[in-house]
């Protein structure tokens, strides 16, 4: 029986051991894969920047209007109200590396300071609102009747560092932002529009995202239910330069 028992318990483990041998080279050939297809190249950020010739690949012409509608909203509210907002995420990283809204990206997050909530807590409006965000990061500005929104992250000053601000309740830490890096507050086009950015923007990117200018990393989108890159059948992370540079445009606004 000692030895019935013992023999299971070889058996067993020479099945874990075989499992996770099969696992680890699975990864280790889709890593070779992306090494040998995606080069990784680094693009200029300075180049002319061209709306894309296709249609945006999660949002439909009225969602699109629809988020042209919150923009504009938002930023009207940010100068009437002497708040000193800055795009930020994969906002940022569309502004400065594609021109403006990225053809997969289907919301806009700015960055508000902690000093501002007051602001946006009084804010009235009969069609626009605030809503407070599930995830604790801030709010989320939204129009009554629809499910479009923008990510209104809040930043307060890092108790260890006052120079340095994070967004509330230690979320995306790698999204610290400098004092320095911050003001004094510049503009840049984004999808036909002007939009306030870091003084710094390209160093902060750097930082925070450090393959930015040389990888495209998509995520599924918040109004969808199918997965679009997984239905071009694209990895989750691609050269930036992939396919002649057909990711490296803007969807107009």
């Amino acid at each position: 029986m000692k030895k019935f028992i013992l023999f299971c318990l070889i058996i067993f483990f020479i099945i874990l051991i075989i499992n996770y041998y099969i696992k680890y080279n699975t990864l280790l050939n889709y890593e070779k894969f992306i090494n040998n297809n995606y080069t990784y190249n680094k693009i200029d950020h300075n180049k002319v920047h061209k709306p894309c010739k296709y249609k945006h690949l999660i949002l439909n012409k009225k969602q699109l209007d629809g988020t042209k509608e919150l923009l504009l909203k938002f930023i009207d509210f940010s100068k009437k109200n002497n708040v000193d907002y800055f795009i930020i995420g994969g906002s940022l990283i569309g502004c400065i590396r594609n021109g403006g809204l990225l053809p997969f990206d289907d919301d806009i997050d700015v960055a508000v300071f902690e000093k501002d909530i007051y602001l946006i807590e009084k804010y009235k409006d009969p069609l626009f609102y605030f809503e407070k965000a599930t995830y604790g990061f801030g709010y989320k500005f939204k129009k009554k009747n629809s499910n479009l929104f923008i990510d209104v992250m809040i930043f307060e000053k890092d108790k260890a560092d006052p120079k340095k601000y994070k967004i509330i309740n230690n979320l995306w830490k790698n999204e610290a932002i400098y004092l320095d890096e911050i003001y004094p507050i510049t503009e840049k086009q984004y999808s036909g529009f002007t939009v306030n950015v870091p003084y710094k923007y390209i160093q902060y990117l750097h930082r925070a995202f450090p393959k930015w200018d040389k990888q495209i990393r998509f995520d599924c989108g918040h109004h969808t239910k199918k997965c679009f890159y997984k239905e071009l059948g694209l990895p989750r992370i691609i050269d930036a330069n992939y396919n002649n540079s057909m990711f490296l445009c803007y969807t107009e606004l």
